[in-house]
């Protein structure tokens, strides 16, 4: 039995978790030169109320804003006995509960300039149970831009993204387990000139680990497309086109 009823409000991914990284490259100053900067702050902080800036990491990268849509959410009851009536009011509650953790799948591998410049996507693996992690990380370059693209790439920015899902219910009507299907695009521009699409297809099947839903099964392609960026041919100028008529 099923009910497929599209969720009208995408649910934004809860970001707050996202690690803070520092720059790999730190600044080691002699003491005799952190004795004389420390001097001039007190003197320039005495006469004129000022002093001098923090001299070091400029902290994190600004991360682009990305939420899926939700095109259905639907339902299936494993016995007659279930209840279906209530089924769509807590595949909805499922389905919250799911989309922040496909947003942070997609924003941590893909937008983050924070992970891919590093090539380290720590908060990609956070999304996945124990059972799937290994094989998760040995996917990294399907399920991420990969470990070499802050070489590759000089920016990236998100397209669209769409989920449809599909939650299981037990005999109680209690959900045991979804299936979110995500189509994904986003663009990035290489070192080399040339324009990326990155496309991505995936299904995942998530369940409550007890620590929130998290993925145990997936099935995932890429079908990425390159071309060289070309420029537009200007428009002609209003002078031009007059003395061309």
């Amino acid at each position: 039995m099923t009910d497929d009823r599209p969720s009208q409000t995408p649910v934004r991914a809860n970001r707050s978790r996202r690690k803070k990284k520092t720059s790999p490259f730190l600044i080691v100053i002699p003491l005799a030169l952190v004795a004389g900067a420390v001097a001039l702050f007190l003197f320039v902080s005495k006469g004129e109320g000022g002093g001098i800036p923090f001299i070091g990491d400029s902290g994190p990268e600004a991360v682009p804003a990305f939420d899926f849509t939700v095109t259905s959410v639907t339902t299936e009851a494993t016995s007659d006995k279930t209840d279906a009536a209530t089924l769509p009011a807590e595949a909805q509650k499922v389905a919250d509960q799911v989309v922040p953790v496909l947003d942070q799948l997609y924003t941590e591998g893909f937008l983050d300039p924070n992970n891919w410049k590093d090539g380290e996507y720590d908060e990609v693996w956070e999304v996945f149970d124990a059972s799937a992690l290994p094989s998760a990380q040995e996917d990294v370059e399907t399920l991420t831009l990969g470990v070499d693209a802050g070489d590759t790439f000089d920016s990236v920015g998100p397209d669209e993204g769409t989920l449809k899902i599909r939650v299981l219910f037990d005999e109680a009507g209690k959900p045991v387990s979804a299936v979110a299907v995500a189509d994904f695009t986003a663009f990035g521009d290489r070192k080399d000139g040339k324009y990326v699409k990155f496309v991505s297809h995936g299904q995942y099947f998530l369940r409550d680990s007890g620590d929130g839903w998290k993925i145990y099964s997936f099935d995932v392609q890429r079908n990425d497309q390159s071309a060289a960026r070309s420029t537009p041919t200007p428009a002609p100028s209003a002078s031009a086109a007059s003395s061309g008529s």
